[in-house]
């Protein structure tokens, strides 16, 4: 035995020998060889836990080993770092994070999210770590059944070759989304909500965006979606909230659908829920609600309210405005004066008006007509105006001519305020069932079938409207026209209703005692009165059922108005006075002006007293039942400095918006102001001295006025 192990010992020192002297021998020379070398890697033996997942991730782990390595250098500088061949776990609903050495996504990560090892692991630790976990995050989105982490990277997974995809919100998220140019992507939001992240709006689309449920909203100064030259956005669905100061939708170049059961509402005093800034802009359902402002501002675009011959829907869509800021307060309010929108489905609210401007809208569906109303909505009295489909009623001249020959009008409803014909040397008398009998008709003549009517002349030289002297005239316009141009003043007296539009020439100087007869304008787009001269009213009433005021008086012209009522049925104001005018007594002046004239920085007023002009109101009313009362750019007084009293109650000036709205000079010495917003915009020149303003509110017709007047100090 014991010679056996001598054996053995005596061979491995001989084969050390050997081995040392060929290494001796093979190294001895001076060029360095390098040997390659086969050496099996090691593998680890490590267990994936996926936490519950949906599938069991796999792993192939071992030690990476170059070949080329000196032999003599071997075994010092075994290399540590590590290759893989892993198979990431799934789990519905959930972003794989990566696998950790402790459960529940605690101690090291070992290997990431795309299944490569971290920096953080080494041979070392894969020969001890025995198990690895897997870690889940939930899911905001995801498409197919890939899920993503945030919404945004689900949305930088969509293609940009206009191929539909749908994105699946799975949880309400807080983001800044953006759709690019060529993306087309189908939300599903799954009744799910989007805010914004303070910053940003909450979608800026370049591409094709379609929204059929859940909720987008903000409350930030950004706003919702904002709609990009070259996008595409349509909501069927959902609604968009912009709580904050900006827009559900701002549409900036783009293409913008709403429709189905959108609902879309802001809050904002000054911003619409819908702006069209350009682009083009269908509205054919949802509602549009804005409850400070307009719910649809116009700048510029192509922009349709519903669908051309597909049978008018009196209740869809809805545009909604409320509010008395510049600009608000309209369903549809147009800010630029060459912008037009169609209009033929749906219901337009407004505490305002509906449209601001009816000019502005270029087509409506044939066959059917304009249909006001009022709706009370939270207290507050809203303007309504759709579309309803109507009988044919016709106007036939009869020898004459006029402007309206064709009018619409609902089953069963009122006819409404009627066209004035012309014709040469007669006088009209009135619109007839018959072309030579039939009954006469008036405004409130109900039509329940298509009907013509038929107007009826009398020769002028038989029929008598207007007294002057004792001398009686056919025609107001010939009694005016007998005034002298003396500057003496004279009495014209009317002697029936009247229709026409009068002209008062420079130096007449003319009091009309009207009595209780009705002075209306003759034709749709005129004023009732064009004076240059100076016009005196004392009592009776002046209607402008047109786009006219009723008034027109030049820089010549002196209009004094000591009783009396003058209504603009339209929305135009009742006295453009570019001269003097002087209000006083219970004259009583109200309008329906709507927008701003052309030119003009200053909304309309029931007076618009223009730079340069005078006016001067000691007593009466003077009411702006959709804007300001008074819109003033010239010099304007209201009562009479130091004339020993200081009326509270007289004149009384009341405006939907502010009672005066004025750049110009504004001198106060006696009176009420009302208005909702404020009484007065603008600076006080001068007020009647040792006095103090008292201010206090007013509820007229359901609604609070803010009020001011003067009292003794």
């Amino acid at each position: 035995m014991k010679k056996t192990k001598k054996i053995i010992l005596f061979s491995a020192i001989f084969l050390c020998f050997l081995v040392s002297s060929f290494i001796y021998a093979r190294y001895s020379s001076t060029e360095s060889k390098t040997i390659s070398l086969n050496i099996s890697k090691p593998m680890y033996a490590i267990t994936l836990d996926s936490q519950s997942g949906d599938t069991q991730g796999t792993a192939t782990i071992y030690e990476k080993y170059n070949v080329g390595y000196y032999l003599d250098n071997l075994g010092t500088n075994q290399m540590t770092e590590l290759t893989n061949a892993i198979t990431k776990p799934t789990k519905a609903g959930y972003v794989f994070e990566g696998y950790f050495t402790g459960t529940n996504g605690s101690g090291t990560k070992y290997i990431n999210s795309s299944g490569n090892i971290t920096s953080s692991a080494s041979a070392t630790n894969f020969n001890s770590a025995g198990n690895l976990y897997a870690k889940w995050v939930n899911a905001k989105a995801k498409i197919g059944n890939t899920y993503y982490q945030t919404l945004q990277k689900a949305l930088d997974a969509v293609p940009t070759d206009d191929t539909q995809t749908t994105v699946v919100l799975l949880a309400n998220t807080q983001e800044y989304l953006k759709v690019l140019a060529g993306q087309n992507v189908l939300f599903d939001l799954e009744n799910n909500t989007i805010t914004n992240n303070g910053t940003n709006p909450v979608i800026d689309v370049y591409g094709t965006l379609t929204m059929t449920n859940g909720t987008i909203t903000t409350s930030t100064t950004q706003g919702a979606i904002n709609v990009k030259s070259g996008g595409k956005f349509t909501i069927s669905g959902g609604t968009i909230n912009a709580t904050g100061t900006r827009q559900a939708i701002y549409n900036d170049g783009g293409t913008t659908t709403i429709t189905g059961t959108a609902l879309l509402t802001n809050v904002s005093t000054e911003r619409a829920a819908v702006h069209n800034k350009k682009g083009t802009l269908s509205i054919t359902g949802g509602t549009i609600i804005s409850s400070n402002f307009s719910g649809l501002q116009i700048d510029a675009g192509n922009i349709t309210i519903g669908t051309l011959g597909g049978g008018v829907s009196t209740t869809t869509p809805v545009i909604q405005g409320a509010g008395v800021t510049t600009g608000a307060g309209y369903g549809v309010y147009f800010s630029v004066s060459n912008t037009s929108a169609k209009f033929y489905d749906g219901i337009i609210k407004g505490t305002l008006g509906t449209f601001s401007d009816f000019d502005k809208i270029s087509a409506t569906e044939t066959g059917y007509f304009y249909s006001y109303g009022t709706e009370v909505i939270s207290g507050a009295t809203y303007d309504t105006v759709c579309l309803v489909a109507g009988v044919t009623v016709t106007f036939n001249a009869n020898g004459g001519t006029v402007s309206e020959t064709t009018r619409y009008v609902e089953v069963g409803t009122e006819i409404g305020e009627l066209p004035v014909p012309r014709r040469t040397n007669y006088v009209f008398d009135g619109w007839y069932t018959d072309p030579d009998n039939g009954t006469l008709i008036d405004s409130h003549y109900i039509v329940n079938a298509d009907t013509p009517f038929y107007a009826h002349w009398t020769n002028s030289n038989l029929v008598v409207t207007a007294e002057l002297n004792g001398v009686q005239y056919h025609l107001l316009q010939d009694a005016i026209d007998a005034v002298a141009t003396d500057d003496v003043e004279r009495t014209i007296t009317l002697l029936r209703d009247t229709f026409e539009n009068l002209t008062i020439a420079q130096h007449k100087n003319i009091v009309f005692d009207i009595g209780s007869y009705t002075i209306s304008e003759g034709g749709s787009n005129v004023t009732v009165f064009h004076n240059e001269g100076r016009i005196k009213f004392i009592n009776g009433t002046v209607v402008s059922n047109g786009t006219g005021a009723i008034i027109d008086n030049k820089p010549t012209g002196t209009l004094i108005i000591e009783g009396g009522t003058f209504t603009a049925l339209y929305n135009r104001g009742a006295i453009y006075n570019e001269g003097i005018v002087e209000i006083s007594g219970n004259a009583y002046l109200s309008s329906k002006a709507t927008g701003k004239p052309n030119g003009s920085s200053m909304e309309r007023g029931t007076i618009q007293n223009l730079a340069n002009a005078t006016l001067t109101i000691t007593g009466g009313t003077v009411v702006g039942i959709h804007q300001q009362a008074i819109s003033n750019l010239g010099t304007m007084t209201l009562g009479v400095k130091l004339d020993g009293t200081i009326s509270a109650t007289t004149p009384e000036i009341i405006g939907k918006t502010y009672g005066i709205k004025s750049t110009g000079t504004l001198n106060i010495y006696d009176g009420i102001i009302k208005g909702v917003t404020a009484p007065i915009s603008g600076t006080i020149s001068d007020e009647e001295p040792n006095t103090v303003p008292v201010t206090g509110t007013e509820v007229i017709d359901g609604e609070t006025y803010n009020t001011r007047h003067l009292v003794a100090n």
